[in-house]
């Protein structure tokens, strides 16, 4: 059993904690009441089971549960590390601060990271489509993240070629309604 597990309070830390962590980028773009990382791993958590569930009922082998797992842990170790600003992760292999803070806490859960992080399994890969669609979405909410919502769309697009099938077909519709709700993230005002 996982430490976080044994332990209900050290879980509601972490909760807490994320809950309490803005991300940093939206600051450095001036954006006032900026999402937590708590807000963020909600949004992500139901944009994935969402996807998935969109997934499953075409008849992709796709495990919800595990979806669900992936989405809710997918930043956990902010929570261990705080949300580094992209300067920062840029300077240090911020791939390794997370998985030894992980390795450190909750070694147990790893795998469900290295998942998210490599996009190693479809699950792992829908929740690392879903974490950057998550952060269009809020692009499109504050008026001042117009070029974000650019760069994130363009990002999107790219990271669509990496998935096969009826996924990126699936991904690649819920990307296209975005365009109709937030004309700026596809290059019209």
């Amino acid at each position: 059993m996982s430490p976080v597990g044994k332990d209900p309070w050290e879980l509601m830390r972490v909760v807490d904690t994320l809950c309490g962590t803005p991300r940093v980028g939206w600051l450095q773009r001036g954006i006032r009441n900026a999402e937590t990382v708590g807000e963020h791993v909600m949004l992500v958590s139901f944009l994935s089971l969402t996807a998935a569930e969109a997934l499953s009922r075409r008849g992709i082998d796709i495990d919800v549960g595990r979806v669900a797992i992936i989405a809710l842990l997918h930043d956990f170790a902010e929570a261990y590390l705080g949300h580094a600003s992209e300067e920062l992760r840029g300077l240090m292999d911020w791939r390794a601060a997370e998985i030894a803070a992980m390795e450190k806490r909750v070694p147990e859960l790893l795998k469900y990271y290295v998942e998210y992080r490599d996009m190693a399994s479809p699950e792992g890969a829908l929740v690392a489509f879903m974490d950057k669609y998550a952060t269009l979405v809020r692009a499109c909410s504050y008026d001042a993240a117009d070029d974000l919502a650019r760069a994130l769309y363009g990002k999107l697009t790219a990271l669509l070629d990496r998935l096969s099938g009826h996924m990126r077909d699936v991904l690649r519709e819920i990307l296209v309604l975005t365009c109709g709700r937030c004309p700026k993230a596809c290059g019209a005002d």
